[in-house]
């Protein structure tokens, strides 16, 4: 008898999505995409790659090293510089208080493996970063939302969702995918007095932190906590993806020392450890002058934010809306109520040669059928202006009025 592999799948692989299709039909040539959260190959920093690559290649210690097994933390030497980067940001941890990790993604997934238990529930904003959904759902959890835009954090939500108690809130604070917007101190200060009064630990995802084009920086929630004695309340992740580049798979979580020995148990049964010759370049390219390297990454994301932004008011339809994010890879558009962009997305990229993601993705409770996504990292100013006014025709082909009242939101809002 042969097997039934549909009939044959367990509850937690059936509860995850497959990748949607838009993705590989917006690889296209032909298409303007703005749905591709990712960093642009234009701003990695190659040379200082291969440099690194051959200093630890042509070193017979450290080669040796580099292709050998390892323990599931990490090199201590990155754990090292990762610690000192943090204390810059008023964040003291030392090298037990990290482990690294194949990407935030990892962490997100070791996040949900340590604290998730199918039925229970998991508190994140409403929208949030829809591939931490899919990495949640591998653990069957239910979920809270916490509404979340341009107005701020619903803290009466939030309270009610923090009084009962969930086995953790998850919060990107800075530039959030896939809005765009980021928590204000006061807003950051309020949610983590409300998971300390409810003993509920808080997961920052600090992926986008260090892409800030403009506005002041604001105090990370591990800093805050750590600074009112609440350190341990706090997950902090982090990633080299969006700063160095994505494919060398390096990112790491911070917590207490009991936390990390018990992630680091599921990091061995997992993939034992991250590639220790990509963490040595990591090393390398984070000792050569990272600050000017990743200044250099926000001038040129700067900029094609503030084309996108320019187009944006040039060509879309006046009830149209949309954030105005002080950095990261987002913009996030609000349509009018009775427009749903799932669907329209496949008359946008065949007709219209544009693509987007659709809102409803980043909403657990299967909200936000007006909104979209749109990324700017990868198209260059050109492209942005071909690509936004194509988006604007194809939003007028569906109904979407040219004309009434326009509000552009802040990418900070006080709460």
């Amino acid at each position: 008898m042969s097997v039934l592999w549909l009939d044959s799948f367990s509850d937690s692989a059936n509860r995850m999505a497959p990748p949607p299709p838009f993705l590989a039909l917006a690889s296209r040539p032909d298409i303007t995409s703005f749905a591709g959260g990712v960093p642009d190959p234009s701003v990695f920093p190659i040379e200082a790659i291969r440099k690194s690559y051959e200093q630890v290649l042509a070193d017979p210690s450290l080669r040796a090293q580099a292709l050998q097994y390892a323990p599931s933390t990490g090199l201590p030497a990155l754990r090292s510089w990762i610690a000192e980067y943090m204390a810059a940001r008023a964040m003291t941890v030392t090298i037990d208080n990290i482990i690294l990790t194949s990407g935030a993604q990892q962490a997100l997934d070791l996040v949900g493996k340590l604290l998730v238990n199918p039925g229970d529930r998991v508190a994140v904003t409403a929208p949030t970063f829809f591939a931490a959904l899919d990495t949640f759902n591998a653990y069957r959890p239910q979920y809270d939302c916490i509404p979340y835009g341009p107005a701020g954090l619903d803290f009466v939500v939030a309270e009610t969702v923090i009084k009962s108690r969930p086995r953790f809130v998850y919060v990107i604070p800075d530039f959030q995918n896939p809005t765009g917007l980021s928590l204000t101190l006061a807003e950051r200060e309020r949610l983590l007095e409300l998971c300390v009064a409810h003993g509920v630990p808080l997961v920052e995802d600090a992926a986008y932190e260090a892409l800030r084009f403009s506005g002041e920086p604001v105090t990370s929630i591990k800093a805050i906590a750590q600074s009112k004695g609440f350190g341990a309340q706090v997950i902090y992740i982090n990633t080299f993806s969006k700063t160095i580049a994505p494919g060398l798979r390096v990112g790491w979580l911070s917590a207490e020392t009991e936390v990390i020995r018990k992630l680091a148990a599921l990091k061995l049964s997992a993939d034992v450890h991250t590639s220790v010759l990509n963490q040595m370049a990591v090393l390398r390219v984070a000792q050569d002058g990272f600050a000017e390297h990743v200044s250099r990454v926000c001038a040129t994301y700067s900029a094609r934010r503030d084309a996108m932004l320019a187009a944006l008011r040039r060509h879309m339809p006046e009830t149209v809306t949309w954030t105005n994010p002080e950095g990261g890879l987002f913009i996030w558009l609000t349509l009018p109520d009775d427009v749903d962009t799932t669907p329209a997305l496949t008359t946008a990229i065949e007709e219209f040669k544009v693509a987007y993601v659709p809102g409803q993705l980043s909403f657990a409770n299967g909200l936000g059928r007006n909104t979209c996504r749109l990324s700017f990292a990868t198209v260059d100013a050109a492209h942005i202006e071909r690509g936004i006014r194509r988006l604007a025709s194809h939003f007028e082909s569906i109904g979407v009025s040219a004309t009434g009242v326009r509000a552009v939101v802040s990418g900070s809002v006080p709460c």
